[in-house]
């Protein structure tokens, strides 16, 4: 008896469902409500050229960024010890990983990976060339 009480239920709560979504349909049909646009506004923000390319910048150093500090504690250095280590202030560490400093100079970049146990590589194709060896 549950049992065809509960599909009872069901069947009637969907019918309903169906009602009201059909008569918002026609609604919508009517011109009354208007359809939402499509896409999101991260979508149409990235129609914009400009706004484009100053996202693509930000990102690029928020990944730049994210490299640094995931090495950083992976190796379990400070700021102030991989400085020393590379040779450069620790103020330029502490810009790129606060994505202050956007334009790293390649000498900078490939000390502060190489004191972090890591290497860069240039890939195209099925050719790959690590840089700083």
């Amino acid at each position: 008896m549950t049992g065809r009480l509960f599909s009872s239920c069901l069947r009637t709560n969907t019918l309903l469902h169906m009602k009201k979504r059909q008569k918002q349909e026609r609604i919508a049909y009517q011109g009354i409500m208007k359809p939402s646009k499509a896409g999101s506004t991260f979508e149409r923000i990235m129609k914009d050229p400009k706004r484009r390319r100053k996202f693509a910048s930000k990102h690029r150093s928020f990944l730049l960024a994210e490299v640094i500090h995931g090495l950083m504690e992976q190796e379990g250095k400070s700021i102030r010890a991989l400085a020393r280590e590379v040779g450069i202030s620790p103020r330029v560490i502490q810009d790129i990983r606060s994505g202050g400093r956007t334009n790293v100079t390649l000498r900078n970049f490939l000390g502060i990976v190489s004191a972090l146990g890591g290497e860069v590589a240039v890939r195209k194709g099925n050719e790959e060339m690590v840089l700083g060896q």
